[in-house]
C-alpha cells in the first residue's frame, strides 16, 4: 500500500500491518509459517468486517458476587425500563454482594437468594427467601411489574410456590398452591390486570396456573401423563389480555392437552409450544420434531410474532424445513419465528462456536430484534472442563447483527438476559472473572454476577405504565372521585381492548357508573399497557344475616373485617362471618367493615333474617357431614364454583379454583387436618354460601 488510508484509525493500521506481515507484537500474535499476501489480505478483510460489526458494542459495568463456588443452580434476572436489576438464584454456604452477606452452615443443600440493584449500580438489598431447609438448585422464575413489585416462583420441599414482594423485598403475599402442586416453578409472567401466570411441573405433567392480583388461584391446569419424561414447560409469555404462550419439551408418543393431542415425531425429545386463553383453554398447540435439548425459551414481539430459541443435535424438523445438526450428541443452537396464531415463518441454526452450543435465554425489543445468550463446551482448560458463553443480536428476519464472546480458561455459564429502554443488555452468569466482565483477570472462585453491555443501538422494549394508584374509594354513591395519573400523553379508556377512550390528560373524574378504567401513557409514539384502576364502593347497605349458626356480613374481596362482642374486639375474627352457635343473643355481636378510607359498622339484632330460607333448595350440597376426611360438594347442573375452607380461627387451610364436572361433584380432602369444625365458603350462581363441616 502506497500511502495511509484516511478513514482507518490507528488500531486499524495495526491490523492492516499485521495482516500483511502476519507478525503482530501489538496484539501478541507471532506466526512462523509463511502465507502469501493475498491470503493474508483475505484474513484481514474478514477480521476487518468482524471488527466493524462488533467493536462498537462492549461491556460497560459488572458486578461480581463473592463467597463459595456458585455455578450450577438455576438463576434468573429481570430488568425494568430504567435499568433497575432484580436477580434470583441459589447459593451454598455463603454469598456476598455489595455490602450484604448471606451466611449459612449448610454445604449440601442450596438456598434461594434474591437481590435488587438500582440503575445507578448500587446493591440495595440481598436476602435469602423461601424455604430454610434448602433444595437442590432447582428451576425458578422471576418477573417484575411497572410498580417495581417482584414475583418469584420455584419449589420448596418439592412443591411449587408463588410469592410477590415489593421493591424493598418485603413479602406481600405467598401461595404454595395448597401444597399439592409437586414439581418446579420454571417461569412466571403477568398480564395488564396484574394477574400472575406460573408454569413448571415435574416432567410428568403439563402444569399451568393463574393467580389474581391478591395471589388467589383463579384456575389450574394440571394434566398428568404416565412418564417422568412426559412433559415439562420451561417458558411462558403473556400478552396484555392474558393470552398465554408456552414452550417446553415432551418425550412420549402422544401428549393429550384437552382437545388437542400432540404426536411425537421421530427422534428424541420433541418441543411442544402453543397458546392458551386467559381462562386456561388451549387455542392451538404445535410441535417440533427431532433431537431437541431441554429448556427452550420463548419471547413475544409487539407486531404479533413469537420467537423460540434453544438447542438440538442430529436434526430438527419444522413445517417445510429440515435442519441438520451436529452428530454425537453435540448440541447446536437454533432460533425460529412464528406468528402468534402458530403459523411458521422461518427457522435457522444460530451462530455457534465450531457449530456447537445452545441458546439458554432470549429477549426482544419493540422493533422486533432478538437478543440471545448461549454457551458451548470447549476443551481449552487444564482438565478439559471449560465452557464459555456469548451474547448476540439478530434482526427480525434472523440476520445476525453482532456477537460478543466471553471465554476464560475456566467454567463460564450464562444464566439469563434482559434489556432496558436505554440501549443496554444485561447478562447474569457465573464465571471466574474478578470484575465479571474482564476475562483476563481471575478471582479465586467461580461465582455469580451481572454485567451491563452497551449495544450502541436502541433496546426500547416497552413503555412503562403511568403512575397512578390501583384502587380509589367512594364512601357514598353520589361522591365524585378525581383521579390523577403521572406520565406523558395520558389516555383513559373504559375497556380492556382500549377501543373506547373517554378522556385525555393527567386528571379525570369518572361518571358515577364507571368502576373500572384503563389508563395508558405514550412515549416515543409507543403506547403502554394500561394500568387498571378500580373505583370501589360504597360499602354494601345490606345488614347482617344468619346462616345456620354463623353471622354473615356483606362479602367483598376488598373489604376488611373486625368482629366485636359487647364492644370488645374478638381475636382473629377478621373474616366476613363469625360462628355464634352457642348463643341466640345476636345483638351482642357487631362488625366493622373497612374499604380503604370508608368504614361502616353493622350490629346484630335479636331477630336476624336467615340467609337461605328452608323452602329454598340449596345451590350447593355438602356431604358427608360429619366426615372422617373427604368432603364432597355437589352443585346443581354441574355449575362452576369456587370454595374456601377456613378453621374456627378464620385461617385459610384450602382454596380451590373454579371447579365443575358433568355430575356436579367436587372433592375436598381434610385428611391432613385435625379433628374439629371447619367452614366452607362456596361461591356459585352469584351467591355466597357458608357451610359448617365437622371432621371426626
Amino acid at each position: 500500500m502506497a500511502g495511509p488510508i484516511p478513514w482507518i484509525s490507528d488500531p486499524f493500521k495495526i491490523l492492516l500491518k499485521c495482516a500483511c506481515s502476519w507478525h503482530c507484537p501489538h496484539l501478541g500474535w507471532r506466526r512462523t509459517v509463511k502465507h502469501n499476501h493475498m491470503r493474508n489480505l483475505y484474513v484481514f478483510l474478514f477480521f476487518l468486517l468482524s471488527f466493524f460489526t462488533v467493536s462498537a458494542q462492549d461491556w460497560t459495568w459488572g458486578l461480581k458476587a463473592t463467597g463459595s463456588f456458585n455455578a450450577y443452580g438455576a438463576s434468573s434476572v429481570a430488568v425494568n425500563h430504567r435499568g433497575d436489576i432484580v436477580m434470583a438464584g441459589h447459593y451454598q454456604k455463603d454469598m456476598a454482594l455489595g455490602s450484604f452477606t448471606l451466611p449459612t452452615a449448610d454445604d449440601y443443600y442450596t438456598r434461594i437468594f434474591m437481590c435488587r440493584v438500582n440503575a445507578s449500580h448500587e446493591v440495595q438489598w440481598l436476602q435469602a427467601v423461601e424455604d430454610e431447609n434448602g433444595n437442590y438448585g432447582d428451576d425458578l422464575g422471576l418477573a417484575i411489574d411497572d410498580d417495581q413489585n417482584i414475583y418469584l416462583t420455584g419449589n420448596t420441599d418439592g412443591k411449587i410456590f408463588v410469592t410477590k414482594y415489593d421493591s424493598l423485598g418485603k413479602e406481600l403475599w405467598h401461595n404454595d398452591l395448597g401444597g399439592k402442586s409437586y414439581g418446579y416453578g420454571s417461569a412466571i409472567a403477568l398480564d395488564q390486570f396484574d394477574n400472575v401466570y406460573v408454569t413448571g411441573g415435574g416432567g410428568w405433567n403439563f402444569f399451568m396456573t393463574k393467580l389474581d392480583y391478591n395471589g388467589k388461584v383463579v384456575w389450574t391446569k394440571d394434566i398428568w401423563v404416565n412418564s417422568s419424561a412426559g412433559c415439562y414447560i420451561s417458558d411462558i409469555q403473556v400478552d396484555a389480555l392474558g393470552n398465554i404462550y408456552f414452550v417446553g419439551t415432551f418425550g412420549i408418543d402422544k401428549l393429550p392437552l384437552d382437545q388437542f393431542t400432540v404426536t411425537h415425531g421421530s427422534g428424541g425429545t420433541n418441543i411442544v409450544f402453543g397458546k392458551m386463553n386467559t381462562e386456561g383453554k388451549f387455542v392451538w398447540v404445535k410441535s417440533i420434531g427431532g433431537y431437541m435439548l431441554d429448556s427452550p425459551s420463548l419471547e413475544l414481539t409487539p407486531d404479533g410474532h413469537l420467537f423460540l430459541g434453544g438447542g438440538f443435535h442430529e436434526w430438527m424438523v419444522l413445517p417445510e424445513t429440515y435442519i441438520q445438526g451436529p452428530c454425537c450428541n453435540e448440541g447446536a443452537p437454533f432460533i425460529a419465528k412464528f406468528k402468534i396464531d402458530g403459523t411458521y415463518e422461518w427457522a435457522k441454526t444460530a451462530n455457534s462456536y465450531y457449530g456447537v452450543g445452545m441458546i439458554h435465554d432470549i429477549s426482544t425489543d419493540h422493533e422486533g430484534n432478538l437478543y440471545t445468550s448461549g454457551g458451548y463446551f470447549t476443551c481449552y482448560g487444564t482438565f478439559c472442563t471449560e465452557s464459555d458463553y456469548y451474547i448476540e443480536k439478530y434482526d427480525k428476519d434472523g440476520q445476525n447483527l453482532w456477537r460478543k464472546e466471553f471465554a476464560m480458561a475456566s467454567l463460564d455459564i450464562d444464566k439469563g438476559i434482559d434489556i432496558d429502554n436505554n440501549g443496554n443488555l444485561y447478562l447474569m452468569a457465573a464465571n471466574q472473572s474478578a470484575t465479571f466482565i474482564d476475562p483476563d483477570t481471575y478471582a479465586n472462585t467461580i461465582t455469580l454476577g451481572v454485567g451491563q453491555f452497551d449495544t450502541k443501538a436502541s433496546t426500547y422494549k416497552k413503555t412503562p405504565r403511568p403512575l397512578i394508584e390501583k384502587f380509589f374509594w367512594k364512601c357514598t354513591a353520589d361522591e365524585t372521585v378525581q383521579l390523577t395519573a403521572k406520565g406523558q400523553n395520558i389516555q383513559w379508556y373504559t375497556d380492556a381492548a382500549l377501543t373506547h377512550k373517554v378522556h385525555s390528560g393527567n386528571t379525570h373524574t369518572p361518571n358515577a357508573t364507571t368502576d373500572t378504567l384503563y389508563v395508558t401513557q405514550t412515549l416515543h409514539g409507543i403506547e403502554s399497557w394500561p394500568k387498571v384502576v378500580l373505583v370501589l364502593g360504597p360499602i354494601s347497605s345490606k345488614g347482617l344475616v344468619l346462616d345456620k349458626d354463623s353471622l354473615i356480613a356483606p362479602q367483598n374481596d376488598f373489604y376488611t373485617y373486625q368482629w366485636y362482642y359487647k364492644q370488645d374486639s374478638i381475636k382473629n375474627a377478621t373474616n366476613f362471618f363469625i360462628r355464634v352457635d352457642t348463643t341466640t343473643q345476636y345483638e351482642n355481636f357487631s362488625v366493622v367493615i373497612a374499604l380503604g378510607k370508608c368504614v361502616k359498622s353493622l350490629k346484630g339484632s335479636a331477630s336476624l333474617v336467615t340467609a337461605v330460607s328452608p323452602e329454598t333448595p340449596a345451590t350447593v350440597e355438602c356431604f358427608p357431614n360429619p366426615t372422617t376426611g373427604m368432603v364432597i360438594l355437589r352443585t346443581r347442573n354441574g355449575m362452576p364454583f369456587t370454595c374456601q375452607v377456613v378453621n374456627t380461627l378464620g385461617l385459610e387451610i384450602a382454596n380451590t379454583p373454579a371447579a365443575s364436572s358433568t355430575d356436579g361433584l367436587y372433592q375436598i380432602d381434610l385428611h391432613d387436618q385435625p379433628a374439629g369444625t371447619y367452614f366452607i365458603k362456596i361461591q356459585a350462581d352469584n351467591t355466597v354460601h357458608v357451610t359448617k363441616v365437622v371432621k371426626r
